[in-house]
């Protein structure tokens, strides 16, 4: 797996200047339309449309900061686009991969519950998003905040807010305050905000909003960009790669000149369009592919990235599921992504289940223990514990043997089947949901009381009105 070369980044920038100063973009905002007039920028106001020359796009792209920090309600922080590795998480999906059959189910309150809990448990998630979806086991207008409740009192990590309109965003916001308990939400860390592109190259009025109010709070922002290659990008690789960075400096350039220096997450999210039936492929072997070279792109031009991890097409716990787990983790963590996102994600980015979650962290490990390479430090003490032990001895009690037995020399996961030929172990699948289980039962809330209370009384306002 290899990441852009000097040449293929050099053909990809100038294909991606030709698209802002050719192509260009729309914003379905004046304010924003007015802020890149006065930046430079060629701005056709009756066609919304804004066109930037290479170096003003560059100029733009180069205020964007390439550190930041996010930072939760009990002051846990994490340093983003540091050298350290971090995971975003998502907690429900439309679809939850049912136990043990893999059958497709609507989600309940209580996956909505251990999900969250699951992702508490994890000291290297730095943000963790709920999307916005009623659960099943509740039918009224009030399902999506009993769900939202349950997920805030279940952990204490910074919040990515996938909002499905601007009136939603504005209740996040609502919370946010609750939350910080009358402490300032501006600059908290608290929020990294998703921002949509509607491909190809569209800012909507609704996101422009979202944007506007977001970077009043410094909120890092997300772009959420998915073109389909043969539907809303070109049907090659290069021409949706091309469009998928372009549409993620959109963003980046429309924050900038509103606020310059407001925090940005480069992701990329294309798919390839099934031809025959017009459904998103969104988890292809293209996909690992796509990110590699995506997550390349941000790092040569200084931006902070974050690579999908998680990814099955089918919600099948199956040979072919754990072969698409293992391709995405590992082309996840070899693309030097500072968040890697998703995990647990199946039925084509439309599913999700507490065993897949579990499974795709223990190939993320497996993948890293890889990515470490040959460990040869301590070569010469093992030629010597060769020489004391000689022909015929053995290594039992050597003390390279006690000394490693507890570290991490050689891979060991708690859920990988490691019985061998003495058989008798449980299955990846049985340990994930064991696992689950064991997390769900001891757990104990983060959640300040105050806090807690806060968000109890919110929520038991918008459910009665």
């Amino acid at each position: 797996m290899s990441a852009l070369t000097d040449s293929h980044f050099e053909t990809v920038k100038k294909a991606v200047e030709t698209v802002f100063s050719d192509v260009g973009f729309v914003v379905n905002h004046e304010v924003i339309l007015e802020r890149f007039d006065q930046a430079g920028g060629s701005v056709d106001y009756d066609r919304k449309l804004v066109r930037l020359p290479a170096a003003l796009l560059w100029e733009l792209a180069g205020q964007a900061p390439r550190q930041y920090r996010l930072t939760g309600m009990n002051g846990d922080s994490y340093d983003i686009g540091t050298g350290a590795v971090f995971k975003g998480a998502i907690v429900t999906d439309p679809i939850i991969a049912d136990y043990p059959s893999g059958d497709r189910r609507k989600p309940y309150l209580h996956d909505v519950v251990r999900n969250t809990r699951i992702i508490q448990e994890r000291s290297d998630v730095c943000f963790v998003g709920l999307m916005d979806y009623p659960v099943a086991d509740d039918e009224s207008p009030a399902s999506r905040y009993r769900a939202w409740e349950a997920h805030l009192l279940n952990h204490a990590k910074p919040y990515a807010v996938y909002a499905t309109s601007y009136d939603s965003f504005l209740e996040w916001l609502a919370l946010g305050r609750l939350i910080k308990r009358g402490d300032e939400l501006k600059g908290s860390g608290l929020f990294s905000v998703a921002i949509a592109v509607l491909s190809p190259l569209t800012l909507t009025r609704e996101n422009c909003n979202m944007l506007i109010e977001s970077i009043k709070y410094d909120f890092p922002l997300i772009p959420t960009v998915c073109p389909m290659a043969g539907s809303t990008s070109p049907y090659t690789f290069a021409g949706t790669l091309v469009q998928s960075i372009a549409e993620n400096l959109i963003v980046l350039c429309a924050a900038q000149v509103m606020n310059p220096g407001n925090p940005f997450l480069f992701h990329i999210g294309p798919s390839v369009t099934d031809m025959r039936s017009g459904r998103a492929q969104y988890y292809t072997v293209d996909k690992t592919l796509w990110k590699m070279a995506g997550v390349s792109f941000a790092k040569r031009i200084g931006l902070p990235a974050a690579a999908e991890t998680g990814g099955a097409y089918s919600s099948r716990y199956d040979m072919q599921s754990g072969a698409e787990g293992m391709l995405m983790t590992l082309s996840a963590l070899m693309s030097g992504a500072d968040v890697l996102c998703g995990a647990g994600s199946c039925l084509n980015a439309n599913g999700l289940s507490s065993e897949f979650i579990l499974t795709h962290y223990a190939l993320l490990d497996a993948a890293a223990h890889l990515k470490k390479g040959y460990p040869m430090s301590e070569l010469e003490q093992s030629v010597e514990a060769i020489r004391e032990q000689g022909c015929g001895g053995n290594f039992l009690t050597d003390a390279l043997t006690v000394e490693h037995l507890s570290d991490s020399e050689f891979f060991a996961s708690p859920l990988f089947d490691e019985t061998g030929e003495a058989g008798g172990g449980m299955t990846m699948l049985e340990s994930a949901h064991a696992e689950a289980q064991r997390i769900d039962e001891s757990f104990r809330s983060p959640v300040p009381e105050e806090v807690a209370e806060a968000l109890r009384g919110y929520f038991a306002f918008r459910i009665e009105n």
